[in-house]
């Protein structure tokens, strides 16, 4: 009798460690991916090059879209593994599965002149930038290597090959995974997932 007792306790055991495993695969784990949660990837406009934009989601369910042109408010939603955006000014919306390794499948928009190419987690986004250096190339007729040097106080120095080093003060997204700076009346907006890694 003992070791039927045993046998049905290993057994119950096993079964539950298989439902949990298999509740693990709920929709709760595709919207932990993107609660408080930044996402990047590329975009084109047609006849135009492709660039990147991040997007930051909120607990609230808002969520904040950075590209070259600028900032823009929208609100997220998520049924089990597909993610809606919806930008009510823009009267624009983006839909897409999250994929179990934190990419964008299935990309969809209901704007003809751009198309969402990618999308995908960053891992982190709040990086600190105070006294570190990139490297890049500037994108002007001939490509140029491209230094930025972050200075405490929210200042960067931008050293353009062959050019003047200047320093400008610049301003982080609310995901801190975009940088502006203000040169000469324009906004900067590096043309690369700058924040990513170094």
């Amino acid at each position: 009798m003992k070791k039927y007792i045993n046998i049905i306790t290993v057994t119950l055991i096993v079964m539950s460690i298989l439902f949990s495993c298999k509740k693990s695969d709920s929709p709760e784990i595709y919207a932990k991916s993107i609660i408080d949660k930044t996402w990047w990837g590329t975009l084109t406009y047609n006849s135009q090059k492709t660039e990147y934009y991040s997007v930051h989601f909120n607990a609230d369910k808002s969520l904040v879209w950075s590209q070259l042109s600028g900032d823009y408010p929208g609100l997220w939603e998520i049924n089990d593994k597909h993610l809606k955006m919806t930008f009510p000014l823009l009267k624009s919306e983006i839909d897409g599965d999250i994929s179990k390794n934190d990419t964008l499948m299935n990309i969809s928009d209901n704007n003809a002149s751009v198309s969402i190419n990618s999308g995908k987690l960053i891992a982190n986004s709040n990086i600190v930038l105070d006294n570190t250096v990139w490297l890049g190339s500037a994108n002007m007729t001939t490509p140029k290597v491209l230094e930025l040097t972050f200075i405490p106080g929210s200042q960067i120095k931008i050293n353009i090959e062959n050019s003047t080093i200047k320093t400008y003060a610049y301003t982080r997204s609310l995901s801190g995974s975009v940088f502006r700076a203000t040169i000469t009346g324009g906004d900067v907006f590096l043309e690369s997932p700058p924040l990513l890694a170094r």
